[in-house]
């Protein structure tokens, strides 16, 4: 297939993916039906405009800090919250009834980046029909456009994780550059700003540069071994640099201090996630968790595999995974 071919289709998959994430966006009509949704409005309606940046990083004081404004509690990361609020500021669109709209749009909108950043990974490792292919899965997934269409974190993350790891397929492939190693930090920073869980991506980002650097290392001399433990250490040492000040930034508030390098963890945010943790632990004491009352681990995996994704995909990822 041609270079010109394969992106005349991925535009008209994208157009096509862009047309179900974009339809009926005021699904609800302003009743605000989902209730995590409900929650990031109201915390957003209750935050004020902050004075420098020293006010933006000062978590004990700040009005964009959801602790600060009578919420005891919000486990989400911070970044598509704030994306929301300052994209909805621009074009007019706020307050309770206003800024939901405009993060339903950008969840769309970043979800057709996973669907583009998906296209980039399989082209890693295979022809334009195969990349092809993966991102009209993505596009389609009834899960990615049912969510599009809600002001939640999950969008975010999946783009930003699908940006973490064709980073860590360009790191693993030899592409090192002192570039390539902050735009991996920057993806990682960017999902981990989202949800917590994006740590995870620390493992492929790890065997990343593991790969990377044994690809690259010529027969295992001593100096040579120890010239490549060193420039491994640098590497990482300077994608999670990037990583950690991208979180600072985009994640002002699981943090204390004043300055973008003050890294001293807040023990109400601590304190948040491990009441959460306690309360997910048990069916019997969280209402979001009665759902899982009697439920085994193919409970889930049924729901994914044939109604979030499809049995077409998800025949073809089984292969994949074998």
């Amino acid at each position: 297939m041609t270079r010109t071919k394969a992106r005349v289709l991925l535009v008209a998959i994208l157009l096509a993916g862009a047309f179900f994430r974009f339809v009926g966006v005021n699904w609800d009509g302003n009743h605000h039906l989902h209730p995590d949704e409900r929650f990031i409005s109201m915390v957003d309606d209750a935050l004020q405009p902050v004075r420098g940046i020293s006010g933006y990083f000062d978590s004990a004081h700040s009005t964009l800090n959801p602790y600060n404004r009578n919420f005891g509690s919000f486990v989400y990361g911070t970044f598509p919250m704030l994306l929301g609020r300052a994209v909805g500021g621009a074009i007019g669109r706020r307050g309770y009834d206003g800024t939901h709209l405009v993060g339903r749009v950008l969840s769309g909108t970043f979800d057709l980046l996973s669907v583009l950043l998906v296209y980039r990974i399989v082209r890693r490792f295979a022809d334009r029909r195969s990349a092809l292919s993966g991102a009209g899965f993505l596009a389609f997934a009834p899960l990615g456009i049912q969510l599009s269409h809600f002001w939640t974190v999950d969008p975010y993350l999946a783009c930003f994780s699908a940006a973490t790891l064709l980073a860590a397929v360009r790191i693993a492939q030899g592409r090192r550059a002192s570039t390539d190693l902050a735009a991996a930090g920057l993806a990682l920073g960017l999902a981990v700003s989202c949800k917590i869980t994006g740590l995870s991506l620390l493992l492929p980002i790890g065997v990343a540069l593991l790969i990377g650097e044994w690809s690259a290392r010529a027969p295992r001399e001593r100096p040579r071994i120890v010239r490549s433990l060193l420039r491994l250490v640098i590497q990482t040492a300077l994608l999670l640099a990037v990583a950690a000040v991208t979180i600072r930034i985009a994640f002002p508030y699981a943090f204390l201090g004043r300055s973008v390098l003050s890294f001293r963890l807040d023990p109400r945010w601590i304190k948040d996630l491990t009441g959460l943790a306690s309360l997910t632990n048990s069916v019997a004491g969280f209402p979001p968790n009665f759902q899982w009352a009697g439920r085994t681990i193919l409970f889930p995996i049924r729901n994914i595999l044939i109604w979030g994704a499809t049995p077409f995909w998800s025949v073809f990822a089984f292969i994949g995974l074998i």
